[in-house]
């Protein structure tokens, strides 16, 4: 049975406090402004949620740069600048300690962009090189996943108590949470569609073309999971379109570029830390003792493969 619930109840108390511009998406409503929905339709049992947010995927030139801009904060007041971030924060304040015990000499050379020491950062991040594929892209990811009906009401309730970045992690937390996924509850799935330059989707009927099909490893089109429900996915994937026909209203949505940024960047500050400039000669003659050092790239494959085996 779907019971179609009546949100008036929640308008006053959930009216924003600011001038931010709220996302209204056709057939949801809000739990967070522009960041987590739930679908208006609702069974007795289990609310079907969705969060969004916007992404880069980064890569090793943008994880470079990023712990150079780490390295000065850290220089200047011994701690990262920034607001908390969702999801990564706990990540965030780890790479903040592994800088902290990092000497200055070597955050200085990271600063400065010493190729010794870039070549090494971008040696022993993950993240992949530049090119046309992974350079400049900018993604809509959605989770889907359904949480207890008693548990959203819970922090409908909540909403007074908790503020914005609090808020969304408790259903992020719930998502994930592995009791309610061993109930067959919490993230079913998550896709994500490709932003083209402009800030415009894809082609309507493109993407609805690749979801019939069961697509799930496009490059405009991407699913988690070999399995989806491809008539949920449409439903969301029109319920996206006609919430972002505009450009300006992708600026309403969470940027978690920085949570990328941060786990690909958590390896490359570990072995920077580790680093001896003392016997790092040049690119060529040595990068640890006096045997050649092989090319960055050498490096990356030689990295992922102690991963795979």
């Amino acid at each position: 049975m779907v019971i179609f619930i009546n949100q008036s109840k929640f308008a006053t108390l959930m009216s924003p406090k600011t001038d931010r511009m709220i996302l209204t998406l056709p057939g949801f409503f809000p739990l967070v402004y522009n960041e987590v929905y739930a679908k208006r339709a609702t069974y007795p049992e289990f609310q079907e949620v969705i969060t969004l947010e916007v992404n880069s995927p980064p890569t090793e030139d943008d994880v470079a740069e990023y712990l150079q801009i780490k390295a000065a904060e850290i220089l200047e007041h011994r701690k990262f600048s920034g607001k908390p971030l969702i999801r990564g924060e706990r990540a965030r304040h780890n790479l903040e300690q592994l800088m902290c015990m990092t000497p200055n000499d070597k955050l200085l050379a990271l600063v400065l962009g010493r190729d010794e020491v870039i070549n090494l950062v971008k040696a022993s991040t993950p993240a992949p090189h530049p090119s046309d594929y992974f350079s400049g892209r900018e993604y809509l990811t959605v989770s889907y996943g359904y949480l207890p009906h008693k548990l959203v009401q819970k922090q409908l309730g909540l909403i007074q108590k908790l503020k914005g970045d609090k808020l969304r992690s408790t259903y992020e937390e719930a998502l994930a949470d592995p009791e309610l996924d061993q109930r067959g509850l919490g993230e079913r799935f998550n896709f994500r569609i490709l932003i083209e330059k402009g800030r415009t989707f894809p082609n309507k009927e493109t993407m609805i073309s690749l979801i019939s099909e069961g697509v799930h490893g496009s490059p405009i089109f991407d699913v988690g999971h070999f399995l989806y429900n491809r008539q949920v996915v449409e439903s969301i994937v029109h319920s996206l379109y006609d919430a972002l026909s505009e450009p300006r209203r992708f600026e309403r949505l969470r940027d978690t570029t920085e949570v990328s940024l941060v786990k690909y960047s958590l390896n490359s500050a570990s072995v920077l830390n580790d680093y001896d400039p003392s016997v790092y000669r040049s690119t060529t003659s040595g990068l640890f003792g006096r045997d050649p050092a092989p090319h960055p790239d050498v490096l990356k494959e030689r990295m992922l493969d102690n991963k795979l085996n």
